[in-house]
């Protein structure tokens, strides 16, 4: 396994474990080691007691299954695994584009920063598209997160060829898109951002799973020109009944769902 480590950049605690009585105990550490987060063994301990007993806000939690996030207090967990990717180039071979594909456009050799990167689910349906010579470069800001994505594509196989190669097309950076569109020198063929919603798409138990995890930092006309800087093209996931003021060239969107993607283009 390949593991790469960062800065943490936001004020999480957050350690990782195993499951009871699991034999990942010195991988966990390895794991912890790597990610600059603190190993506590488990024991028979549920999982909100262990985070009580030690004032954390998050939990890794290492089993044979993979890698899996805890909220305190909260219900939902947290895992990345590739399977809506499939689903999607299933239709993507046998229907109309997805919106999705229509807003950023992908080539072979594009190389896209995915500023919001979550669970990656975007990020692999992109990098489908984009050949072996395309890149995707992804910023997550919260912690836990970025972790268990980072570790999902480096570690996540499920024996579909073109979604594992799209799993090694994509890094992880754990940073706030602000900072990294300050610094950064490298240029890009499009910049996305898909912002956590104002409002909640409560039958969607993906998303409802992300909340408890997310950085909520509301994005800006500002930033979009700044993602110009680096980029011919910005392309922003909202809904539509979402109030973002922002200003875009193009709105494209499904006939029937409620998601939209704004296009920005460098004039």
């Amino acid at each position: 396994m390949r593991y790469l480590k960062e800065a943490a950049i936001m004020n999480e605690k957050i350690a990782i474990t195993t499951a009871k009585f699991d034999h990942l105990a010195e991988e966990a550490q390895k794991l912890g080691a790597h990610y600059g987060i603190n190993y506590i063994a488990r024991g028979n301990k549920g999982i909100n007691k262990l985070m009580n007993m030690h004032d954390l806000d998050n939990m890794l939690v290492l089993s044979a299954e993979g890698l899996t996030a805890y909220a305190i207090n909260q219900e939902e967990k947290l895992r990345f695994h590739p399977g809506m990717a499939v689903a999607r180039l299933r239709l993507a071979n046998n229907g109309p584009k997805e919106p999705l594909l229509r807003a950023v456009e992908p080539f072979g050799g594009m190389r896209i920063l995915d500023c919001t990167l979550g669970l990656a689910s975007d990020a692999v349906s992109l990098a489908v598209h984009i050949g072996e010579e395309g890149r995707i470069m992804g910023l997550e800001a919260a912690q836990a997160l970025y972790i268990v994505t980072d570790y999902g594509l480096k570690n996540c196989r499920i024996n579909n060829k073109k979604i594992d190669q799209a799993l090694e097309r994509i890094s992880v950076q754990n940073v706030r898109y602000e900072d990294f569109l300050a610094r950064t020198e490298e240029n890009f063929d499009a910049v996305y951002f898909d912002p956590m919603f104002d409002h909640g798409l409560y039958k969607s138990s993906g998303i409802n799973a992300l909340r408890p995890f997310a950085d909520y930092t509301r994005l800006s006309q500002q930033y979009l020109e700044q993602a110009l800087s680096v980029a011919p093209k910005v392309v922003v996931k909202y809904r539509q009944n979402d109030e973002l003021g922002l200003i875009f060239d193009e709105v494209i969107k499904g006939k029937y769902s409620p998601i939209a993607f704004g296009v920005c283009y460098r004039r």
